[in-house]
């Protein structure tokens, strides 16, 4: 049975794919979780009933607009808007490690912690990552070691043309029915590395690729933990492997379930 079919599958999940990357819905504030849930309401009476390959470029900004709106709800944090000029220089740590950056260097890569260090040095005269790249501000060696670290998102002025490439990409992936966890995992991939919004494109990433692998007649999936979400997300070749893992898994337990009530 196509999953999109059947009106239970997507609220069933509501906590099951969520958990435990949206900071456990068990310990998140009551308002979060009905932030969270309104998100995904809107997802089933939005995405879920509108193919993606037929969306127009209005239709997809405009939900996605909604959807991140209902999931941030600080002014602080643009909820329902693209990133802006003043949220330029984004960077995002390409390793995730409770102890932070510093320890696992004195752990794993010793040799870096002179870089990490000029590299602090720029951070605490007030300089950004990217303006040390892109203005050349430290030393060649430490831009290396930015660029292993670190991910520089695009500037806001592309974000818009940059998501729109992806809308269209994704729909003639669709239309040339390559394999729906191809498309998901890819579709995740570059909303992560585009990073659009200010805050939430993890959600909206986990998100997003969800749709696909539903309206492609998958279940919905979820990670184990966090540590092994992050880790493959660093590449997109891992991250197929396991969406394409855990895409066989759920669909084999939703069969199962299936079966089990016919008894």
């Amino acid at each position: 049975m196509n999953s999109i079919n059947n009106p239970l599958t997507f609220s069933s999940h509501i906590r099951t794919w969520t958990h435990p990357l949206e900071e456990g819905l068990n310990t998140s504030t009551a308002q979060e979780k009905a932030c969270y849930e309104r998100a995904l309401n809107i997802i089933e009476k939005l995405f879920m009933k509108a193919p993606l390959k037929s969306l127009t470029e209005w239709q997809f900004h405009a939900m996605l607009s909604i959807v991140h709106s209902q999931l941030v709800t600080d002014p602080e944090e643009g909820p329902g808007r693209y990133r802006s000029k003043e949220d330029e220089g984004v960077a995002i740590g390409k390793i995730n490690l409770d102890g932070g950056l510093l320890e696992h260097l004195v752990k794993h890569d010793r040799k870096s912690l002179p870089l990490f260090q000029e590299v602090q040095t720029q951070l605490q005269r007030g300089k950004g990552l990217d303006e040390m790249v892109n203005d050349r501000l430290v030393s060649p060696a430490a831009i290396d070691f930015i660029n292993r670290y670190f991910h520089i998102c695009p500037s806001p002025k592309h974000v818009y043309s940059l998501m729109e490439i992806l809308r269209q990409e994704v729909q003639k992936k669709l239309e040339s029915k390559e394999d729906p966890i191809d498309i998901a995992s890819f579709a995740h991939c570059e909303i992560g590395r585009i990073h659009p919004f200010k805050e939430a494109n993890g959600r909206i990433a986990r998100i997003f690729m969800n749709v696909i692998l539903m309206q492609g007649g998958h279940q919905p999936i979820a990670f184990a933990s966090e540590e092994t979400y992050t880790n493959a997300v660093k590449d997109p070749q891992e991250f197929n492997h396991l969406v394409r893992n855990l895409s066989r898994m759920f669909d084999y337990e939703a069969e199962v379930d299936r079966q089990l009530k016919k008894c």
